[in-house]
């Protein structure tokens, strides 16, 4: 019996000691397995030791005048030094994030096991129990995966954070990492965009709610009404933890919960472009400053490194984003904000379903001093998108016939109902004014003459003409008469219409639009775009005739309401139903194009030509009574011109039997321009039929005649005839001087 129960004893004794190396056994292979593990993770793991850290660079983009417009970055995030971030801040960041921040080693055992309980009881990764090292480590290396061996990894990284560096450049990592909502990275950007001012000059009440947002930035946003609530809920639990934490006095937290926050309204001339951030009266002509750069930048490394062009790419917009450039670019910062203005005041006033695109550019160079997409609200850029332009179309044209010796300016054309095949073309309020010269056909911008002076040329001529000004969307469908009125299958840009009106402005080059001064590298170093000549396409004679012209459109044609007081030339436009409306021309070197209509084509009611003109006027005059408009010392006013009206034979007549009424026409010429009519002009005579000379008061009544003359042939002298009388004829005249009749 008693061995019996030696044995059952032997036995337990056995088993326990089983249980016992098998516990040891599994405990050694896990924690071999887990040193295993760590091994492999610690080979993933970021290279601290040579790791610094350094804050995003943003690329600064400046109008030539010297005002930061915009930044290419990835993101809205300005970095501010750990003396810029008020103690208030931290303390409450520290309070709702990581309240054992000072004395954790970059991982909080308390936290974790936390966490790892929250998460089995939730039966997926609810909470992660992060440190604000282990965010500083997942901001800087990780992405946001949510798994156990990332977390691992963040944990160990923020062990070795914690060695590299102090708590206080951690913190000041983190608040300037962090994403605050509202589109700002960092609290520099998040007290900026919700209270308007710099972190300093945040009250307690202002750093509880900025620390509130971090968890949740959408949620808690509060530039909307139901994120404002939420945001202040949440605020009001990060000053209860800072009291709790003895972080704050129970003053202070009552004076903090009292006060009322205000967020400021977004700042409406703030906008991304694409590519970045930047003002948004600047949003369209940054996003073609940056594709400019990036050209400039992938020509650099093609010629310079020897790059591929796709390698080349790659680097000049890495180098764009985080390369700390400068970018001057060729915007007159101050011009752009008149124009803004004047659109505001001349367009979006008036309707706010109507669109403007305006680019103004240096003629002499290309270089585009303005450039107004449409709205700042939009990626949208009208000013590089192709419209209907109208009667601004015939100016280019009639170029290339003065140019080809086809027409001069003062070339006559009859205004008349016209048809050409099936195209009946009708002139605005179907009136006409019979013969015109070419200048009066762009005075008045008559429909019927111009399409008399297209059709002097080929058309395929004069199209290939118009496109090589730089018209890319013109098609072959535009090889036709209506091209004469503007009539076209896509349209044409603003951007394009600028560049072809400076040909006339600067006497016959064409210069592409240019948006960049130079680009400047951290190190001082400056890369310029490489100079474009620009492409000579007609003599400076015909320029300055079609520009005598066009300033003739500005005194006192349609173009009127658009004149600053000083000399300038344009044209107006209008397509079907004025559906665009388009005001083109220059004062001084600076021309400029703008376009007026709906988005979708759609009818705007009372939509004129008046709307760009107004835009034009307006911003012309601001930028020169401010002195920003460029050479505006060497502007002269605007004067005066006087016209007449003469008679001449019809084109086609010759008058050698005779001139009759029926062959003289009616014409409207600048005064002083008579001598170019002198073989055309007739003068209706009144002559005596004994000499054939001008009657006289003694030259009997039947004796008289009036006859039409070229101006050269007409009689110079009076009829000298002695005519004899009869008895009646003596005794009538004798009466008439009696009674002085």
């Amino acid at each position: 019996m008693a061995k019996r129960r030696r044995r059952a004893k032997k036995r337990k004794l056995t088993l326990g000691r089983i249980i016992l190396k098998i516990t040891g056994i599994l405990a050694a292979t896990g924690f071999v397995f887990g040193l295993a593990v760590l091994g492999y993770l610690w080979t993933k793991l970021p290279d601290i030791e040579n790791y610094t850290y350094t804050p995003d660079s943003q690329t600064g983009v400046f109008s030539s005048d010297g005002v930061q417009i915009g930044e290419i970055t990835d993101k809205n995030a300005t970095y501010v030094t750990a003396d810029k971030i008020p103690d208030k801040l931290i303390k409450a960041v520290v309070s709702v994030e990581d309240k054992r921040f000072y004395k954790h080693f970059g991982v909080d055992p308390r936290g974790i096991l936390r966490a790892l309980w929250r998460n089995y009881r939730a039966g997926e990764i609810v909470e992660g129990g992060s440190t604000i090292t282990q965010q500083v480590a997942k901001l800087l290396f990780f992405d946001t995966t949510q798994s156990y061996s990332r977390k691992l990894k963040e944990a160990l990284t923020a062990i070795r954070l914690e060695f590299k560096y102090s708590k206080e450049e951690i913190i000041t990592i983190y608040l300037n990492e962090i994403y605050m909502g509202g589109g700002a990275y960092g609290v520099y950007e998040a007290a900026e965009v919700y209270f308007g001012k710099p972190p300093l000059e945040l009250s307690l009440s202002q750093c509880a709610t900025l620390a509130g947002i971090i968890q949740a930035p959408s949620a808690y946003c509060p530039q909307t009404e139901e994120g404002y609530t939420l945001a202040m809920q949440r605020r009001d639990k990060v000053l209860g933890l800072m009291l709790e934490q003895e972080m704050i006095s129970r003053e202070e937290y009552e004076a903090a919960l009292a006060e009322v926050i205000v967020v400021v309204k977004p700042q409406s001339d703030e906008a991304t472009f694409g590519h970045g951030y930047g003002m948004a009266s600047c949003r369209a002509f940054l996003a073609k400053a940056y594709l400019q750069a990036e050209d400039i930048l992938t020509d650099y490394f093609v010629a310079q490194m020897s790059y591929s062009q796709a390698q080349a790419r790659q680097s000049a917009k890495s180098l764009l984003y985080y390369g700390n450039l400068t970018i001057k670019t060729t915007l007159n910062y101050a011009m752009q904000k008149n124009a803004a203005e004047a659109v505001l005041t001349n367009v979006t006033n008036r309707n706010s379903s109507a669109a403007c695109s305006l680019v103004s550019m240096d003629a002499q160079n290309g270089n585009v001093l303005c450039y107004w997409g449409a709205d700042n609200l939009t990626q949208l850029d009208m000013a590089d998108s192709p419209r209907q332009c109208g009667s601004t179309m015939k100016p280019l044209y009639m170029l290339y016939l003065l140019e080809a010796g086809l027409a001069q300016v003062n070339s006559i054309a009859e205004d008349t109902p016209i048809k050409i095949g099936d195209y009946t073309p009708k002139n605005s309020g179907g009136k006409y004014m019979g013969y015109v010269t070419m200048r009066e056909t762009l005075v008045n911008s008559l429909n019927a003459a111009s399409l008399r002076f297209f059709s002097l040329a080929n058309i395929r001529d004069e199209v290939n003409f118009v496109k090589e000004m730089g018209f890319e969307s013109l098609t072959e469908e535009d090889y036709n008469y209506s091209f004469a009125l503007g009539g076209l299958t896509k349209g044409v840009s603003t951007l394009e219409m600028a560049g072809a009106y400076g040909i006339i402005a600067n006497g016959g080059t064409l210069h592409e639009g240019n948006f960049i001064i130079s680009i400047e590298d951290s190190s001082g170093n400056i890369i310029f775009p490489e100079k474009q000549g620009g492409k000579k396409m007609v003599s400076a004679l015909s320029c300055e005739a079609i520009k005598s012209a066009l300033t003739s459109v500005v005194i006192r044609g349609t173009g009127k309401a658009a004149s600053p007081g000083y000399v300038t030339f344009g044209k107006t436009g209008t397509t079907d139903k004025a559906r665009d409306v388009w005001f083109c021309g220059a004062t001084g070197n600076v021309v400029t194009c703008i376009w007026v209509g709906d988005i979708d084509s759609n009818y705007i009611s009372s939509l004129s030509t008046k709307w760009p003109m107004g835009v034009y006027k307006q911003s012309i005059e601001k930028d020169i009574s401010e002195g920003v408009f460029p050479d505006y010392q060497t502007l002269k006013k605007r004067r005066g011109e006087a016209t007449e009206t003469i008679e001449i034979i019809k084109p086609g007549e010759d008058g050698e039997d005779g001139i009759t009424a029926e062959e003289v026409a009616s014409l409207v010429i600048l005064s002083g321009d008579e001598d170019s009519y002198a073989d055309i002009r007739v003068v209706k005579c009144s002559v005596c039929k004994a000499e054939g000379n001008l009657a006289t008061e003694n030259c009997p009544a039947e004796y008289i005649e009036e006859k039409y003359f070229f101006q050269s042939k007409a009689p110079q002298s009076p009829c000298t005839s002695n005519h004899r009388h009869s008895p009646f004829d003596e005794g009538g005249r004798w009466w008439r001087e009696l009674f002085g009749l």
